[in-house]
This record gives structure tokens, sequence and C-alpha cells, in this order.
């Protein structure tokens, strides 16, 4: 009995104002997104929502949903996840919930999206907040994060981390103009779990999904392949993607996914990625996605960091004047990485999350332990290792 008192909802209904006063600079969605306490959410779903989701858990239902006691009795809700991280009813689940998907025009703190992370490939629960961290300090846009106890109908799912949503209101968070293209990079799927990874070449490029903008054809990101294919292994390759890669972002995009071990990332996988244009200087940044596999050695998953996948870092790597960009930005960020106190700020949320993992009653995993100490030693060694491979 003792334990469900400890997950007693921190923020009770009609305790937290999710809408600022007129006038007031505070962004609403900081609410959202408050460390501070684990937020209470409640999902509930009618019996042929439930038929519909175990059939097709990908095409958004009507539900219902409950943020620390503010309702919205009619959202879109799916399932979320692909391979490794899928789970149906039956098991942990992750969720989308798309507030304004049947026309609504409300909104939690300003956000129209909700994304439930299932956490059942991070047995720790706490590597997203603090891989995202590491991009932050590079200055790469990343999402803010919170922590959730999620029921649905009534029977507790667990804890799930709460990733902001890359969308328009990301973008315009981060950008002085968010107007540009957003393309997810995830792999696409042709059939059952068989799915092809995204990069840029021929003919995969219209397999890049447009999440916000304009509909082009897919034009720019012709752009990038045009440049990227067209100059592979040349003497003009850094000066040519230069017109259309932002390098500056991009290198520090790179070094962060290697200090926070993203081998299920771009420069690793060619997978969880983001790519948006900026309508500001018209060129390609990437933004960094869902990094339940992060943390981990390159060699384990049969990679190495000297040899990446993605075409943009290989074709980097074999060009001089890229390389030593790329040298330079990862001892940068590896400097600033190392510099940060990390023991305090695992610790924090380490307290936040301990006990709410310990209840969960669908968590896969019982080793958070072992993994959250794993957690500490890679903050306190990686950069120094990630330093000594590049020489610096």
């Amino acid at each position: 009995m003792a334990m469900w008192f400890v997950l007693a909802p921190f923020a009770l209904a009609g305790s937290t104002t999710w809408e600022t006063v007129a006038g007031d600079d505070t962004d609403p969605s900081e609410l959202m997104f408050d460390a501070a306490f684990v937020h209470q959410v409640e999902i509930t779903l009618g019996a042929q929502a439930i038929d519909h989701l175990f059939s097709d858990g990908y095409t958004y239902v009507h539900g219902a949903v409950t943020w620390d006691g503010y309702a919205w009795p009619d959202v879109g809700v799916r399932l979320k996840g692909k391979v490794g991280s899928f789970r149906d009813l039956n098991g942990k689940s992750g969720f989308k919930i798309d507030l304004g998907e049947w026309g609504g025009t409300e909104r939690l703190g300003g956000l129209q999206q909700i994304t439930l992370n299932n956490n059942v490939q991070d047995c720790s629960m706490i590597k997203t907040p603090i891989g995202y961290q590491i991009f932050e300090i590079g200055e790469i846009p990343a999402s803010r994060v919170a922590y959730a106890w999620v029921s649905v109908n009534g029977q507790p799912y667990g804890l799930y981390t709460v990733p902001e949503s890359v969308d328009d209101a990301f973008l315009e968070r981060n950008y002085p103009d968010p107007t540009g293209n957003l393309y997810d990079g995830k792999y696409a799927f042709y059939g059952g779990w068989n799915y092809t990874l995204i990069d840029f070449s021929d003919p995969l490029d219209e397999l890049f999904q447009l999440e916000e903008g304009v509909d082009v054809g897919h034009v720019d990101i012709f752009a990038i392949t045009g440049a990227v294919q067209g100059t592979a292994y040349q003497a003009s390759f850094y000066a040519e993607t230069g017109l259309v890669l932002d390098w500056p972002e991009i290198h520090t995009f790179l070094a962060a996914e290697e200090l926070v071990g993203h081998v299920d990332g771009y420069a690793m996988n060619t997978n969880n990625y983001r790519v948006y244009f900026d309508p500001v200087d018209g060129l390609a940044e990437m933004i960094p996605w869902d990094l339940d596999n992060a943390y981990i050695d390159d060699w384990a998953w049969g990679k190495s960091w000297m040899s990446p996948l993605g075409f943009i870092a290989r074709y980097c790597w074999a060009d001089p004047a890229c390389y030593a960009a790329q040298r330079e930005a990862v001892i940068d960020l590896a400097t600033a990485v190392d510099a940060f106190p990390w023991g305090p700020e695992i610790d924090r949320w380490d307290q936040l999350t301990r006990p709410y993992v310990e209840a969960d009653p669908r968590r896969e995993c019982t080793d958070d332990e072992s993994t959250r100490a794993g957690l500490r030693d890679w903050m306190a060694t990686e950069p120094g290792n990630v330093l000594s491979l590049w020489g610096g």
C-alpha cells in the first residue's frame, strides 16, 4: 500500500495553470516539461478502438486523455514504436496522442502532440534526458523531456518518458523562422517488419516523410543527394555540400551522436534523425530523435565511429578538410561535455524516477541499478575516450 502513496499525483487536478496570462513571456509548454515531478496520464479507450489498435496500431483511434487532472474527451490515440520497441496493448505499448486529430483546437501548454515512450529498450529509463542534454550543450536543437505515470482504462502501464515531439511547435521554439521543411529520416516499412533505412541516395529520397512545411516533391532532399553523391571522394566535396548543408551544425550533431553512443542514429545506422531546411540560410540541419539505443559502444553493434555508415559522415571522414573540421567539433564538444557536472544531474533524474521504476508493472528488465551505474561510468569516461580516438 505504501508504494501507491508514493505514486499519488504530485500535481493535483486544477493545480497547474496551462495557459499563461496575456503579456507573460513564459512559454506555457515549460509546464508540460517540468522535471520536478512525474505527470499523471490516464488514457481511456473504447472496445472498438482497442480492437482497431490490435489490428492496426499506427492509425489514430478516438480516445480520451487526462493529463494531471485536465481532460480532453476526444483525441487521437495510436501506438508507437517500430522494430525492437513496438508492443501491443497486452504489453507496455508506446503511445502517440494528438489533441487535434479530430479537429479540436485545445492544446496542452500550447502543444498538440504528446509522445509517450515505453522505455522497453532502456532499462535505466533515464538515457533520454541525459542524451538530449549533450546535444543541447552543443547548441543542437533537441527535445525537452518529462516523465509520466500512464494508465489505460484504469490499468497502470507504468513509467513513460515524454520527449517533446519534433513538430511545428518545436520548430517555433528553436528557429527564428519555423516555416521550413521538416523531414523524418526513420526507416520505411514495406510489408510486415521488413524495412529500408533511409539516407541521401536515389531512389530512397522519396521515402523521406514530410512532417512540416510545403510539399515540394522532395527537390530539397534531391539537392542534398546530388551534392553528396555527386562529389563523394572528390576535392570539391566539402565546398559543394556546404551549399546545401549547414556544416558547422552537422559537425556538432555528429559529434554529439558519438558522445551519446547513439549507434542507432544517423552516422552509425542512418536512423532516428530529422532534417530541417532553415529558411534563414536555406541550409539543411539535423535534429536527433529516439535515444533508447544510446550509450552503447560502437563495437557492440559491429560498427566503428571511424567508419560511419551514413553517407554524409562517411564521405566527410574521407575528405581531409571535412575530417579536420569534424575533429575540431568533436574536441570542442567532448571538452565541454567532460566539464559538465554529470553526477548531480544523473542524481536528479534518478531520484525523480526511482520509485516509479520499481513500481512499473510492465517493465521488461530489472537491472536498472546496473544500467544507471553504467550511465554514470559512461559520462565519466566517454569524453576522454572520444578525445583519445580523435587525437585530442
